[in-house]
């Protein structure tokens, strides 16, 4: 499988006073690093996993010199064009503030949203060589998106963690 040309659309959430209050678009592209900062990208799954990740990043990232990046790569289904996302832009603001708000933490924090075909395409697309990745993750048996994201992430050679609960 290709991972090569994932096409999507990019934006970045913009905060203010601790709250998402837009998304501005931005060129698709290896994200940007932080000179002399360790960056941690918890990467989005589900709204309850997502936010036990990004508590664990933050106690990680609470005593280093390090930033948190969430990448939210939210799927466009085929019969629609790609402009347009299945879910509205504001609604994504504000899940966006709810996770930042119940994580407490807005210094370091960046969020980035994608609209794409294939979210594991995506992911790859915008991460840099070895990445230090945080993935939420219910204890479970089953095989789930989160598992098999994971799993295509450490074969691609990036660092990949994984916060249990539940």
């Amino acid at each position: 499988m290709s991972y090569s040309a994932a096409p999507s659309l990019a934006f970045r959430a913009v905060f203010e006073q601790s709250r998402a209050c837009g998304l501005v678009p931005i060129p698709i592209e290896v994200l940007p690093g932080e000179d002399g900062k360790l960056k941690v990208h918890v990467v989005f799954t589900n709204a309850a996993e997502t936010l036990h990740a990004l508590k664990c990043a933050a106690s990680l990232c609470a005593s280093l010199p390090a930033a948190i990046t969430l990448l939210l790569p939210l799927t466009v289904p085929y019969p629609l064009p790609l402009e347009e996302s299945p879910v509205a832009l504001d609604f994504i603001c504000r899940r966006i503030s709810e996770l930042v708000g119940a994580v407490g933490a807005t210094s370091g924090f960046t969020a980035y949203v994608y609209l794409c075909r294939n979210p594991i395409e995506t992911v790859l697309k915008v991460l840099g060589a070895h990445a230090l990745v945080m993935i939420g993750l219910r204890h479970r048996w089953s095989l789930g998106k989160s598992r098999r994201m994971a799993r295509i992430l450490r074969q691609n050679g990036h660092e990949v963690v994984l916060a249990f609960y539940g």
